[in-house]
Parts: C-alpha cells; sequence; structure tokens
C-alpha cells in the first residue's frame, strides 16, 4: 500500500501530537495568506519544545455569475445569451512543520509545507478538483506569549512568493 507524501506527513503528525501530549498547546490564529494564497485562514497551530505542526483552511475564491450583466442584445444575434450562470468557490489549505528559535515574547521561526485546494462550480459549466500543490519553505517572527501573540512571515513557492501576517491565541 502506498500512502504518498501527504499521507506521510500526516501520519507524522499524528505521531508526533500523541507523544508528548504533555508538552502540548494548542492556538488558533486568523491570518492573511495563512494557508498559502487564501484571503483568511483558519488555522490550528500544535507547538512543543521548539517545534509546531500547523493545519489550515481558508477561502481563496468565491463568485457567483448570474449571467444577466453580459447578455448580448445586438438585433442580429436573436436576443440570445451567451453567458453562463455559475457559483464557484475556491478553499485552500496547508500543513507545515515549524521551528521555533528563542523564546516568547519574541520568537523566530522557519517552516516548511505543502499546500492543498479545491475548487467547486455549480451550474451551467459544473466542476470540481482537488489537489496538491508544490512544498513550500520560508519563516518569520511571532510576537507576543502563547496565549495571544501575532505574527509576520513570508515564504515562497515554485516561482510565487507570499507575505504572511495574523493573530492567534491559546485554546
Amino acid at each position: 500500500m502506498r500512502i504518498g507524501f501527504l499521507g506521510s506527513l500526516f501520519l507524522l503528525a499524528c505521531l508526533l501530537c500523541e507523544a508528548s501530549p504533555a508538552l502540548a498547546n494548542w492556538t488558533l490564529n486568523l491570518g492573511s495568506d495563512n494557508p498559502p494564497g487564501s484571503k483568511i485562514g483558519v488555522n490550528f497551530l500544535y507547538e512543543w519544545s521548539r517545534f509546531g505542526l500547523e493545519l489550515g483552511i481558508g477561502g481563496i475564491s468565491s463568485d457567483v455569475d448570474t449571467g444577466n450583466d453580459k447578455k448580448n442584445d445586438s438585433s442580429n444575434d436573436n436576443n440570445t445569451d451567451s453567458d453562463s450562470d455559475n457559483a464557484e468557490l475556491a478553499i485552500g489549505g496547508d500543513i507545515n512543520f515549524k521551528v521555533f528559535f528563542f523564546s516568547a515574547p519574541f520568537r523566530l521561526y522557519l517552516q516548511i509545507g505543502s499546500m492543498l485546494g479545491t475548487h467547486a462550480a455549480v451550474g451551467d459549466n459544473s466542476n470540481f478538483s482537488f489537489g496538491g500543490s508544490s512544498l513550500f519553505a520560508g519563516g518569520g517572527l511571532f510576537i507576543g506569549k502563547p496565549t495571544f501573540y501575532g505574527y509576520l512571515g513570508a515564504s515562497t513557492f515554485g516561482n510565487g512568493f507570499f507575505g504572511q501576517f495574523g493573530l492567534g491565541f491559546d485554546i
């Protein structure tokens, strides 16, 4: 049985989370471009020692096109409506590992992770897709204590670059 790269990351994350429950600290953070590409995302960060595992989900785009705004009213086309009626939604997610340096209130970190995404359209052109993307890597700064913190970061993947920022708190 082959589980692939993302399956291996998930199994490793489960083992690490189960291996040290006494040192665990779960936080929830809301951020921009976290997960990568999302306008705003919700992320669960599990910290132990100097390491962290973050799982996130966020909205990338949504659109509802009724087709009424582009109706072609030329007298030669018999009032044909050439638009499609669609509702679309794209959602992104990620899984990443962090290594923290220093201690609160200023903690530098390095991260490596993988992006996931799904896109669905309903209407005249219905479709659904799901997939993983290339790895991303970067770093940043956590400011504050694990009970309440802000973060700034930057990462790169393939030919792209994105910045991240947000607020988090202990749950």
